[in-house]
């Protein structure tokens, strides 16, 4: 089982996304087939491990982690030319070979591909394949192996019905679709071959992955997989089994610092209650379906198995948001500090002063006056941010009413969350209501906030263990953790009971509190942790050290062995010897796994440096554009083999890191 301890030597290895290795025959973007050659590689510079960003079906998503499906894996991955069905449907189509050889030719030098260009191109192809020569495989094993798939398939097939909408767009008939209802349309004779294509994708795909997997485990490479914590609102999963998802939330962040607003990543948030019911059958798939392919898998946002932070649907930001699961509190512990029921109205309701909204032209299309007090409240129909701006807009509302309105929506210290129950709202403190108390009255609320904050810490406590213990308890891989920003101190000894590796980037873990913030000693890692110097929604390790040089200079201090003596300079620009000195040192952590970024590796040789270090990176958080997800190793794998320097310093660091034995 995944908690059993196993003795292991410390291990070194490389992060990727799949779609960045570039082979001389993945020539466009990144395929399974294209592992071996990384693997290989990995093999050469005795690195022991290879992790994968996601490799699910995202379909028009460029984003890997906005799944559409919790098994399906990714039809752009599969290699074309490996297909066993080829040859055959080229020696009846030539413009396969002909269409499949000019795009390759147009793409294969591009520095970053272009998801939906070569999604489109794929999939042409791919439907031409099955036309000529993928019509005849047998199907009903697979199907009968992956029960997923039949729904799956059906999903696919009705998306592309509907030009690509969204399942809440579709014909009321075909959004709930019973489980007898999509066998049937499964069945029917003029829709086999519609149907079939989407299977005989997986089929192909699972195969072209699993001979990947295969071949690490000869090479005794841990394959780790990745494991999105969300569901994309419009996936297969969400429209087959609706009662697993509470589709009225949305999952994401509160404000803080980098995002005052909060962040709504979009996608629904579970119903666990549901799952618990049906023994969480639904993960428990989930999981052994990743075993198939991998010896290890990351856990991504494990915060969210404690708690989530859900969002109503139809609001704009995170302010209204709660934590989920949470004990609210009940009306008569206010009652008992001397809020009675006006003043507990005061407190979760916005309340517009006249004088404040005199230039607002549009108030009274969403508010009303209370009585005649120079007070004014949102109107009953309105319940989120959205009803705010619907109103506005068919009234013809300027932009300056829409901002001010919807800026005071959020406006309040309380918000309900039953007929008789309150949670304090994120930024309490920061609502005009709240200013109105007086100093003892604060500090009464401030006192109740925290008695409930640490009973909901137990329910959070106890949710983590359960939904933890279901993830790890089905199959031998070795659990990790993505636990970055985690505030929650029950969070870490569930971790350390489960035997979960949490996650530790090097250039983050300073004593922040302490005067210099100095780094934290490589030598007070926990065992059980992954340790990186950059991850995917970070800038790579050459832009930090080129721009965050308050930071460099504190890594330099820390970290140089003889620091007058040392030729590595702060204020130099990145370079080979910069990129050794920090992987040499970050390599020193007592973390059970390193495994850098592959981009922050080739570093230690600069004729793999992009001109543009910006193109090197793999995505900027917060922003939706045809950059992020699309990075290339700018050299083919081919070359990399040979390279003997680089694999040489590889070599070097990883015997840094493998110096002793430690219990995973």
């Amino acid at each position: 089982m995944a908690t059993t301890k196993k003795k292991a030597k410390r291990i070194t290895g490389i992060v990727v996304p799949l779609g960045a290795i570039k082979t001389k025959e993945s020539m466009v973007i990144g395929e399974y087939p294209a592992l071996s050659s990384l693997i290989e590689f990995c093999k050469k510079c005795d690195l022991g491990l290879l992790q994968l960003l996601p490799v699910n079906d995202t379909a028009m998503q460029s984003s890997p982690y906005s799944s559409v499906s919790a098994f399906a894996l990714h039809p752009i991955y599969i290699s074309l030319t490996s297909l066993p069905e080829w040859t055959e449907a080229v020696s009846k189509d030539s413009s396969i070979q002909s269409e499949y050889d000019a795009f390759v030719l147009q793409h294969k030098d591009d520095e970053r591909y272009n998801y939906e260009e070569v999604l489109k191109w794929k999939m042409s192809l791919l439907h031409k394949i099955y036309s000529n020569a993928g019509q005849s495989i047998k199907v009903n094993k697979f199907c009968k192996d992956n029960p997923w798939v039949v729904p799956y398939a059906v999903y696919k097939n009705l998306k592309e019905e509907y030009l690509q909408a969204s399942w809440k767009e579709w014909k009321k008939e075909d959004q709930s679709l019973t489980k007898d209802e999509i066998s049937e349309r499964w069945k029917k004779p003029t829709l086999r071959l519609k149907h079939q294509f989407y299977v005989w994708l997986q089929i192909r795909a699972a195969q072209q992955f699993s001979q990947a997997a295969e071949a690490a485990k000869e090479a005794k490479i841990i394959l780790k997989g990745d494991i999105p914590i969300m569901m994309n609102e419009d996936s297969a999963d969400t429209w087959e089994k609706k009662e697993l998802f509470d589709m009225k939330n949305r999952a994401g962040s509160p404000p803080d610092f980098e995002n005052p607003n909060g962040q709504s990543w979009g996608f629904p948030t579970y119903n666990w209650r549901i799952m618990a019911k049906e023994k969480y059958g639904w993960w428990h798939t989930r999981i052994q379906q990743a075993a198939k392919y991998y010896g290890a898998f990351r856990i991504d946002h494990v915060l969210g198995f404690f708690r989530i932070w859900a969002i109503p649907e139809g609001e704009y930001t995170g302010k209204l948001g709660r934590e989920v699961p949470s004990l609210s509190i009940r009306r008569e512990e206010f009652e008992k500090l001397g809020f009675d029921n006006g003043r507990l109205n005061w407190l979760s309701e916005p309340h517009i002063r006249t004088e404040w909204a005199k230039d607002i032209r549009s108030l009274e299309a969403v508010c009303k006056r209370i009585g005649n007090e120079e007070l004014w409240n949102f109107k009953d129909t309105i319940k989120v941010q959205d009803d705010i701006r619907s109103v506005l807009e068919k009234v013809g509302a300027n932009e300056n009413d829409k901002h001010m309105l919807l800026s005071k929506w959020t406006d309040r210290a309380l918000i309900k969350s039953e007929k008789d129950s309150f949670i304090p709202a994120w930024q309490h403190t920061e609502s005009t209501a709240w200013q109105t108390l007086s100093e003892s009255e604060k500090q009464e609320l401030e006192s109740l906030f925290a008695k409930n904050h640490k009973d909901n810490e137990q329910l959070w406590q106890q949710q983590g263990e359960t939904l933890l213990d279901e993830l790890t308890k089905v199959s031998d891989m070795i659990p990790c953790a993505e636990d970055l920003g985690v505030s929650l101190s029950c969070v870490p000894p569930v971790l350390q009971k489960k035997n979960i590796l949490g996650l530790r980037v090097v250039r983050w873990c300073r004593k922040w509190g302490e005067a210099g913030q100095p780094f934290v000693p490589f030598a007070d890692y926990d065992t059980l942790s992954v340790s990186t110097t950059s991850v995917h929604d970070s800038s790579t390790l050459r832009q930090w050290w080129n721009t965050e040089k308050d930071a460099v200079y504190v890594f330099v201090r820390d970290f140089a062995e003889q620091n007058t003596d040392s030729d590595i300079k702060a204020e130099h620009t990145f370079g080979e010897k910069e990129a050794e000195f920090v992987l040499k040192n970050a390599a020193k952590a007592n973390s059970a796994l390193f495994v850098p970024p592959l981009q922050d590796f080739l570093y230690l040789s600069e004729k793999y440096y992009n001109a543009d270090e910006n193109a090197e990176r793999i995505n900027i958080p917060g922003t939706v554009t045809e950059f992020n997800w699309t990075y290339r190793v700018c050299t083919a794998m081919e070359d990399l083999l040979k390279d003997k320097d680089l694999i040489k310093k590889i070599k070097a660091i990883a015997a840094a890191h493998k110096a002793k034995k430690e219990d995973l």
